[in-house]
């Protein structure tokens, strides 16, 4: 059967396609976006380390490399995902100063309409609030690293907790004759 003849396997492609493809910087940058508000939105998921998460969605957030603006569909998409994330720590029983993480939170926010360039807001905040917010997301980013060293503090003291409960236990076990049960028994 002749090529011309068959039909394409997709009839609509060539009308759907309108334009250059994008760009390796436009790439890169759609690749970044996705994956923070992916990492924003993991936080609110159930079952969720929430310590290991937050660290990695902000460490990541504070790092981007995209110099390119925001498109307005991205930048409340993110801003969705993070405010489902600061529900959800606020819900943790992790044991957080809620203080720090709203504000830090709300600092997020900023930085992505600044990154969003978005005019309104632009306008609006002075060199004093731009450096406010960005200390508020370091205090952020300080807070969930302590929380993560008092859990790693908690975890070692249970492990020795239990190694000592385990060494008593052996010890009393060795200092309890053997044929002392056997008595206690035959005298009942």
């Amino acid at each position: 059967m002749p090529l011309s003849v068959v039909e394409p396997l997709f009839p609509d492609a060539d009308e759907a396609f309108d334009g250059d493809l994008p760009s390796p910087e436009e790439t890169a940058h759609h690749e970044e976006v996705e994956r923070l508000i992916w990492a924003f939105a993991k936080l609110a998921l159930p079952d969720t380390d929430l310590l290991f998460q937050g660290r990695l969605a902000i460490n990541g957030f504070c790092s981007r490399k995209s110099k390119l603006h925001l498109h307005p569909a991205d930048r409340d998409q993110m801003i969705d995902a993070v405010g489902q994330a600061r529900r959800a720590v606020e819900n943790s029983t992790v044991g957080w100063r809620l203080r720090y993480l709203t504000k830090g939170f709300n600092a997020i926010v900023v930085e992505i309409l600044l990154w969003a360039n978005v005019d309104d807001y632009r306008e609006t905040i002075d060199r004093d609030e731009l450096f406010d917010h960005q200390d508020y997301l370091q205090c952020l980013r300080n807070e969930i690293r302590t929380a993560d060293l008092v859990f790693a503090i908690r975890q070692r003291r249970a492990a020795k907790t239990v190694r000592t409960l385990q060494s008593m236990t052996k010890r009393t076990a060795l200092a309890v004759p053997q044929d002392a049960g056997t008595a206690n028994a035959e005298r009942l």
